[in-house]
């Protein structure tokens, strides 16, 4: 059965938070193959946990993800800090000479695939595009551990997630699909009792307030945070304040198109004159 068939009847998905159809990818050719182990959310774990622990099926999903798109050369990429933990990752593509580790600075968005893709290539994804108009294809290193053991039959019911914040136990979860959040936070014992969560990280992450919200294939991570927090009041203000807010305190300095990753890449977007 084609590799597509496969990841489709397993239910994969992109496990790196947008979850698109992994099926639909690699029914597509492409140059280069990306493996996506930077962790773009300060604060989650769940990609170096999976390639600490399951290196070995990362490097084989990457494998079976370039015979089916005709890749001819697949690359792991991390972070440069994270490069005591790629031990397994090294020795099985030690003999591999069409796959290779790329090594990342420490920076914010480097997990950002535009981003990924431009330092890895040297290719700018176009304005309005994405990684394949230009020959690339980046899966985050969980969906490749994914797309190995769907091919040896076994479906999507479980996710690692990062279960972090006002918790005794921080940790990294392997959780089963449709778990409430509740359980979750429960096995890694709340240390307040007023609480919400963030699902994500940080930076991107979405306020819930419903602790029997279930966990999805796309959840990477859960932030217990007190209700009065400043992340969780900030991310919880309506937009009309958000915007009256903005106009009252931009004067026009411009720095946040100056440092927007978008604009750094050569993109025609201007932040500071949308305020």
């Amino acid at each position: 059965m084609a590799l597509e068939n496969v990841l489709r009847d397993m239910g994969v998905v992109g496990a790196g938070g947008a979850g698109f159809p992994t099926h639909i990818k690699v029914a597509n050719k492409y140059d280069v193959v990306i493996g996506n182990g930077a962790e773009c959310e300060p604060l989650l774990y769940n990609d170096r946990y999976i390639i600490e622990r399951e290196g070995e099926e990362v490097v084989k999903g990457l494998e079976l993800v370039m015979q089916s798109t005709g890749a001819k050369k697949g690359v792991i990429a991390l972070k440069k800090k994270d490069l005591s933990i790629a031990g397994n990752i090294k020795k099985v593509i030690a003999g591999k000479k069409n796959i290779s580790l790329f090594l990342l600075k420490d920076y914010y968005p480097v997990g950002d695939e535009f981003i990924l893709v431009q330092e890895i290539t040297g290719k700018i994804v176009p304005e309005g595009g994405i990684p394949p108009d230009i020959g690339c294809l980046v899966n985050n290193v969980e969906t490749l551990r994914n797309v190995c053991m769907a091919e040896k039959g076994n479906a999507v019911t479980r996710r690692a997630l990062t279960c972090i914040g006002e918790v005794k136990k921080p940790n990294i979860i392997i959780a089963r699909i449709g778990t409430s959040f509740r359980e979750i936070i429960n096995l890694c014992e709340p240390t307040i009792e007023d609480f919400v969560v963030i699902v994500g990280g940080p930076m991107m992450g979405k306020v819930v307030f419903d602790l029997d919200t279930p966990v999805t294939k796309t959840t990477t991570g859960i932030l217990v945070l007190p209700r009065d927090h400043p992340l969780v009041l900030k991310k919880t203000l309506r937009i009309e304040y958000i915007i009256k807010q903005s106009k009252a305190a931009c004067c026009q300095c411009s720095y946040c198109t100056d440092l927007c990753p978008r604009y750094l890449l050569g993109h025609e977007l201007y932040p500071h004159k949308i305020m």
